[in-house]
């Protein structure tokens, strides 16, 4: 705008002095000498000329200087909204960076806890502990050094500066955010892991070439207060596989099945503490370790006895109640006494005088989600459920069996009130049915999305 005054009062001068040289050149009809002007006239004429171009060229020139002026006035407005517009994005620095920090927290705990989602229910305590404390405060923490380590400080800078956006600003910022990211956990767990962890069993039948002896053990005495329950009788116990024979050459190795009882805390009011000889399969010579054969199969012998007053004295019935001793089989892998404090395996009777042929089948289980659990989440037995249900190389194996029995003909042999030193012989006998082997496994209705 300065330019163009200047322009124009340039031009405006010039005007004048080309009218002035024009009037003094051209005079008019009544002033026109009768003879040519004389050489003083025209150099007058020429100074005032140069004169007035002198003044037009001073006018321009202020001109000029008006114009930077005005030029240096609009260059400084600008800098200063751009300092202040800088300013303002300082101000808000620190506060954005550290939602951008969080964001990126946050997401990367919320993908992980989705990768992750099949152990939320098996290992809730490390998940937890993964997703928000190692990931989200790890990487929080990362960032937030990276970002407050810049120089010039984001924190000094902040504090220097001395206008503030509005506290309104800053409240609706982290509320939005506040809300947003609850929303996303508030459906993540209210809504997504619940149905995700919806889970069915899917089952398959296989055909195993060679099958594993489970553990079997016998158990009396002890704490249990039933006259019924035959009692061990100190002497030599018997334990043969894969086939019988009269030499030691098939013979299980004394580790395999203890020669002398030992003593089973159950914890357990029903049971309290019995007295056991255990089979442990793993005990066994590696050559001689599985079934090959259907034919094959454990022979173990204790010694037992009763007595026929005891008997008599808690059981009115017409018929003499038959003695029974306790029997379990189960996966060689777990703890007995805790298994069957648990409810993991359970104890069956079976006639403690004579023979007992045991026919098994076996189911392999893998729960790797938790599904199978006892009611007491913390306890002792939601550890051994979950040791025992996610066993690989086999599965956890589980038997069921048929038992088929003949008793001793004549049971006064093994009546203590007749002879103090009666005793008779209590056999199992352990053998597989079938090669085939049905396998369960928890799986989980939905798919992850993502992973």
């Amino acid at each position: 705008m300065a330019n163009n005054r200047a322009r124009q009062s340039s031009r405006q001068a010039s005007r004048e002095a080309s009218r002035e040289l024009s009037r003094q050149r051209s005079p008019g009809p009544s002033e026109i000498p009768t003879q040519e002007p004389s050489a003083e006239l025209l150099q007058r004429a020429v100074d005032e000329a140069k004169g007035s171009a002198d003044k037009a060229k001073e006018s321009a020139t202020l001109a000029c200087e008006e114009a930077d002026r005005a030029r240096d006035e609009v260059t400084s407005q600008m800098t200063t909204a751009e300092d202040e517009a800088k300013q303002n994005r300082q101000d808000w620095f620190p506060l954005l960076a550290t939602a951008l920090a969080l964001n990126i927290a946050i997401w990367l705990s919320l993908i992980f806890q989705v990768y992750d989602i099949q152990h939320n229910q098996s290992q809730r305590i490390a998940y937890e502990i993964v997703a928000w404390v190692a990931v989200f405060g790890g990487v929080t923490i990362v960032l937030l050094l990276f970002i407050w380590s810049r120089e010039p400080s984001p924190l000094r800078t902040f504090r220097e500066k001395e206008t503030w956006p509005r506290l309104s600003t800053y409240i609706a910022t982290l509320a939005n955010a506040f809300f947003c990211f609850s929303f996303v956990i508030i459906y993540l767990r209210a809504d997504a892991i619940p149905k995700y962890n919806t889970s069915e069993w899917e089952s398959h039948i296989g055909y195993n070439d060679s099958l594993f002896p489970p553990a079997f053990a016998f158990a009396s005495g002890g704490d249990f207060n039933d006259t019924a329950l035959a009692s061990f009788v100190g002497g030599t116990t018997l334990c043969t596989f894969p086939q019988y024979s009269k030499t030691n050459s098939t013979g299980c190795p004394v580790a395999a099945f203890n020669r002398t009882r030992q003593t089973l805390d159950i914890r357990s009011e029903a049971y309290g503490h019995l007295d056991a000889y255990i089979f442990n399969p793993h005990e066994l010579l590696p050559k001689n370790n599985t079934y090959v054969d259907l034919t094959d199969r454990v022979l173990l012998q204790v010694n037992v006895n009763y007595n026929s007053d005891d008997l008599e004295g808690d059981y009115t019935a017409q018929m003499l109640q038959i003695p029974y001793i306790f029997a379990v089989i189960y996966d060689p892998r777990i703890d007995l006494a805790t298994a069957l404090h648990c409810g993991l395996v359970a104890f069956t009777e079976i006639p403690a005088m004579g023979a007992n042929t045991i026919t098994l089948s076996a189911q392999h289980v893998t729960d790797d989600l938790g599904v199978v659990k006892p009611s007491d989440d913390k306890s002792t037995c939601s550890k051994i459920y979950t040791s025992a249900l996610t066993m690989k190389n086999p599965p956890y194996t589980s038997y069921s069996f048929r038992l088929g029995s003949m008793p001793t003909s004549d049971l006064s042999i093994c009546d203590t009130k007749l002879s103090s030193n009666a005793s008779c012989i209590s056999q199992v006998l352990l053998r597989y049915g079938s090669r085939v082997v049905s396998s369960w496994k928890a799986y989980l209705v939905l798919p992850k999305l993502i992973f």
